[in-house]
């Protein structure tokens, strides 16, 4: 599985760059006792992907097909984020992605730590 791929420039000499990190979903369960899996499914979080459904090798802006179930599966996520980048150096990509990461997951697994909760 790649753990980015660059897609492009926000704008002509911009530095950042439009980029769709993969990465595990969460284990465990939110606080309403539903796994995160079902959780980001159901809302939306996950399931989908920009990129297209390559070959193998892929192309340009294209996953493979195991990238892409894994994606469909909820097992692994997807988000579009910008990543300022200093180079294109694959250590500088990777380290920006990994804090993009940290931060998106920090996020959803707050807001959704209550999804699904129902009261009798």
């Amino acid at each position: 599985m790649s753990k980015v791929h660059v897609l492009d420039k926000n704008s002509p000499g911009s530095s950042p760059y439009r980029c769709a990190p993969h990465f595990p979903c969460p284990s465990g369960d939110n606080s309403a006792g539903f796994s995160w899996r079902t959780v980001f499914l159901n809302a939306g979080v996950s399931g989908n992907s920009v990129l297209d459904d390559g070959g193998i090798p892929p192309g340009a802006g294209q996953t493979t097909a195991t990238e892409a179930a894994a994606i469909a599966a909820g097992t692994t996520i997807e988000t579009v984020d910008n990543l300022t980048l200093a180079d294109m150096a694959d250590a500088t990509i990777e380290d920006a992605a990994d804090a993009k990461i940290l931060e998106y997951v920090n996020r959803i697994t707050d807001v959704f730590a209550e999804y699904g909760r129902r009261l009798a």
